[in-house]
This record gives C-alpha cells, sequence and structure tokens, in this order.
C-alpha cells in the first residue's frame, strides 16, 4: 500500500514496481508486434534504470569497449529548476540488452511517451498483472482519507521500469553506490525515494545473514 499524490503526477502513478515472476512472464510472453515493442522497450529501461528519455532512445551507438569489456554510455540529460542537468553514466552492456537492439539492427524505432503509457499499460493488463494496489487520498472538503483498490496494470508506465531496477539491485544486496552510478541518481535521498520496498517484500535469508547471521 502507498500513499501517493494526485495521478496526474508523474512520480505518483509510478509508484509500483515489477515482481522478478512478473517480469519473468514479461520477457517469456508471445505478443503482437505492437506489444512486442512496447514490451523491449520497457525491458531497456528494467535493464539499464535509465528515465523514459533516455532509455527509449537507446542504440547500438550507445556501446563503448574499455578494457575488453563493453558498455552502454548514455548522457542523460534532466531540467532542473529551468537548468539542464547533464550526467554521464556507464552501464555494463549485458547479453540481454544486446538482444533486444541485434532484434532492431541497433536502433528500436522510437515511441512517444503518451503511446507508450498506453501500452504498457494495455499490455500488463493482458497479461494480468492484478495485484492490488492501495491508494490514500487526502480530500481536504471532507476531512478525510479516501481508501480505494485498484490492480497494478494501472500504474504501470514509464517510471515503473526504473523503480523496478532500483529495488530490486537493492533487494538483491547490490550497493547503494553502485546503483546510484549506473541510475545517474545524485543524492541518496532521491535514490530512496524510487525504493518501493516494505514489510511484505520478501528479502533473501541469504541476504539476512550476510549482514546480521
Amino acid at each position: 500500500s502507498w500513499r501517493v499524490s494526485p495521478t496526474n503526477d508523474e512520480i505518483s502513478g509510478n509508484d509500483v514496481v515489477l515482481s522478478e515472476s512478473e517480469i519473468a512472464l514479461l520477457e517469456s510472453a508471445e505478443l503482437s508486434e505492437r506489444y512486442d515493442k512496447i514490451r523491449d522497450v520497457f525491458l531497456l529501461g528494467l535493464y539499464t534504470g535509465q528515465r523514459y528519455s533516455d532509455y527509449s532512445k537507446l542504440s547500438i551507438d550507445n556501446v563503448v569497449k574499455e578494457n575488453d569489456r563493453e558498455y552502454l554510455k548514455i548522457l542523460q540529460k534532466k531540467k532542473l529548476n529551468g537548468k539542464e542537468k547533464n550526467k554521464l553514466v556507464k552501464i555494463p552492456y549485458s547479453n540481454k540488452i544486446k538482444a533486444i537492439l541485434d532484434k532492431y539492427d541497433g536502433y528500436p524505432k522510437y515511441i512517444s511517451l503518451q503511446k507508450f503509457n498506453e501500452g504498457i499499460k494495455e499490455l500488463c493488463k493482458t497479461l494480468e498483472f492484478n495485484d492490488p494496489v492501495t491508494i490514500y487520498d487526502d480530500i481536504p472538503a471532507i476531512d478525510e482519507v479516501v481508501k480505494n483498490v485498484y490492480p497494478k496494470w494501472q500504474f504501470v508506465s514509464t517510471h515503473t521500469a526504473r523503480r523496478t531496477f532500483c529495488t530490486l539491485a537493492k533487494l538483491k544486496g547490490v550497493p547503494d553506490k553502485i546503483i546510484m552510478e549506473i541510475s545517474g541518481h545524485k543524492n541518496l535521498r532521491t535514490f530512496q525515494s524510487y525504493l518501493r520496498i516494505n514489510a511484505d517484500t520478501q528479502i533473501s535469508d541469504e541476504l539476512k545473514f550476510k549482514y546480521f547471521g
């Protein structure tokens, strides 16, 4: 359950993350050409932890080789208080990322933000990502908090991939500094706001014993 802002806010509609089983289903599903492309672009975001403005335009041109290893180099672009803040990030060029770029001869066709968000919700609905998500909305006029429950697919969008990347990496024990180097987060507080870890989240016994055993 999450307490979020109105759903027209860029972040509030993306407070959910996908589980590993949902990701596996997304990866393996047989899809039409339209949904196949939407799925692949979403997976690029999930494998890289980038914003949609960056992962939707990934191509073979981002691949570089250093010390016999291949990486994706991405110049992240973000406006803050009207000023453009750029950061260069370097991401290991995994086999999963390579397979997607190879599938499109290195240049997946760009999908507009609106069409992507519409399509990824439709796709997740088709795949029955129906886990309940509880939303608490403050209603000042009646001085009450209203509780509503919706299926998860309604809240999946561009940012879900980035949040899922950060959350699952954290749950696997990847240090914050390494995750932030890849995602491009500059401060810990902002990074931690992307994590969706609560009392119901399953953390492996191996990880628990690593730190507390």
